[in-house]
């Protein structure tokens, strides 16, 4: 229900990489972003638990800057609990997560698991994991995932009463994760990034998902072979061969996803210039709006946001 197919999906990802590629450029001051990025990996938390309490730390800040600036309502009880992953996941999830509250209970307590390394992990991996957690990618990982991103939908979402109990289980992910990082953007929009390296983290995580919308067009579309892509992913963004690997599996796996971070955030960009430009209402009523309708295909969050639901 995106209104398009694959070549316009994957020009624009091109066309998003493009711009965001230059702005990372400008903000190194140098051609080579990658050696930045690279150089901010070495401020890091010294600890798993000192990653664990900084991540508590950069949550708390976020959800008070969406009562600072009015971006949403918050819902009453709501609480995000900011925890080590649990020891079952170590080995197999290497990156931040969240587990929601149930979706047909009132309950709005949810968990944002920090990715600790399995029991017995060698020192160089432990390295490795606090490097790819730099200070300078904590905020806006703690927003997509938290505040306002994954924790405070699924509870604004819990606190819309019974109707339309499908809204609740149903989603897609070019709802729930352009949503969370679109959240990303709208902070930024507001001064939440205070340091260069904070904004470098932001926008190289974007420009990451807008390489994902390129291959995974292109290899669906036979336009790349998994290997291509793979070079692609370790030439074009700020990943390792290896995880460059285990990526493009997935999206040779998982057709489709692997865009609808980007394609989501720039389909609700486009919802809320709409719903401003009707006068339909402030910012923060359309967030409460087509947040509180689920995570609906973005045809139908569109028809919600503008009244034509």
């Amino acid at each position: 229900m995106l209104g398009y197919g694959a070549p316009e999906l994957h020009q624009r990802g091109q066309d998003a990489y493009a711009a965001l590629e230059a702005e990372l450029v400008e903000l190194a001051g140098s051609p080579d972003w990658r050696a930045a990025m690279t150089s901010l990996q070495d401020d890091h938390p010294p600890t798993m638990e000192a990653m664990r309490a900084e991540y508590e730390a950069e949550t708390s800040r976020a959800r008070a800057a969406l009562i600072e600036h009015s971006l949403v309502t918050m819902p009453e009880g709501e609480d995000c609990r900011v925890v080590g992953s649990p020891p079952f996941q170590r080995a197999v999830m290497s990156v931040a997560s969240y587990l929601g509250p149930p979706p047909l209970t009132s309950k709005r307590t949810g968990y944002f698991f920090v990715p600790f390394t399995p029991d017995g992990a060698s020192d160089e991996q432990v390295t490795h994991r606090l490097r790819t957690n730099a200070r300078s990618q904590l905020p806006t990982i703690s927003v997509h995932e938290a505040y306002p991103g994954h924790h405070w939908h699924s509870a604004w979402l819990a606190a819309q009463g019974p109707a339309h109990p499908l809204r609740k289980v149903f989603r897609t992910s070019y709802f729930s994760e352009g949503w969370a990082l679109y959240s990303e953007k709208l902070l930024r929009s507001v001064g939440y990034y205070t340091t260069k390296g904070a904004l470098m983290g932001h926008v190289e995580a974007r420009l990451f998902r807008a390489a994902r919308m390129i291959v995974d067009t292109a290899l669906h579309c036979g336009d790349m072979t998994p290997a291509e892509a793979e070079s692609f992913m370790v030439a074009r963004t700020a990943l390792t061969p290896g995880t460059a690997t285990g990526e493009v599996k997935r999206y040779c796996a998982w057709p489709t996803q692997a865009p609808s971070y980007l394609t989501g955030a720039l389909e609700i960009d486009l919802i809320r210039d709409e719903y401003l430009a009707a006068g339909l209402g402030s910012l923060r009523d359309f967030h409460d709006r087509i947040a509180g309708s689920g995570a609906l295909p973005l045809g139908l969050a569109r028809r919600v946001a503008l009244g034509e639901d």
